[in-house]
């Protein structure tokens, strides 16, 4: 952390704009807090079109589990599953689909939704996993609290037809995914605090931005 205020106090003396309020999120931010957005930043910017300013970051980051997908669905074509087959599938997807994105520094959770059963109307059982990165959630809190990251949630429909992949009647075809990533004020943040890591660019993950479409 004494790193970051040095970079902090060099980005200021260097004639850089920053803003006084970033002096304040670093009284209010702990060790644990710094390691989890070191890891964070490590993975954004290492990938150049998180920052680039041509897409929205949280569905960017949602493209890139939607193609992971793909694969995944893939290599069960044709199969039919029956209900532990299924969690055993789909555990060993989530785990691969999050590693994926804590690499590029978005922390994820992944579930699979249980349909209300005529016993237990308004109740469905959910089956999910989380991102290594946010394993210990008070640090991510805090920063979600500090408006340094933000959630998004998602439905991904499973295309379980074009695969041929019979899934169990209890379950939906879809996966719920919640994506955790930083704001504006985050990617300043972070920018002014790991001064040198990256040259900050153009950025925004307000969600009424107008996007470039995807490139696929």
């Amino acid at each position: 952390m004494l790193e970051w205020w040095a970079n902090l106090l060099v980005s200021g003396a260097t004639g850089a704009a920053i803003r006084p309020y970033l002096i304040n999120l670093m009284t209010a931010i702990g060790p644990e807090e710094a390691k989890f957005l070191s890891e964070v930043w490590a993975g954004i910017s290492s990938t150049e079109e998180y920052l680039s300013g041509e897409y929205h970051l949280p569905t960017r980051a949602k493209f890139h589990i939607e193609e992971s997908l793909i694969g995944e669905l893939g290599s069960l074509k044709n199969q039919t599953l029956k209900y532990q087959e299924y969690l055993k599938a789909s555990y060993s997807s989530f785990r691969k689909l999050a590693e994926d994105s804590d690499k590029r520094g978005i922390p994820v959770e992944l579930a699979i939704i249980e349909r209300s059963s005529s016993v237990n109307q308004g109740h469905a059982m959910s089956y999910r996993h989380r991102s290594n990165l946010i394993s210990n959630p008070i640090p991510v809190e805090v920063c979600l609290a500090l408006k340094l990251l933000e959630r998004h949630e998602f439905s991904l429909d499973l295309d379980v037809a074009t695969y041929e992949i019979r899934i169990p009647e209890e379950f939906h075809e879809r996966i719920e995914l919640r994506i955790i990533c930083p704001t504006e004020l985050g990617i300043e943040f972070l920018s002014a605090c790991q001064r040198g890591s990256v040259k900050k660019k153009k950025f925004s993950s307000m969600k009424n931005k107008t996007t470039k479409p995807d490139r696929r």
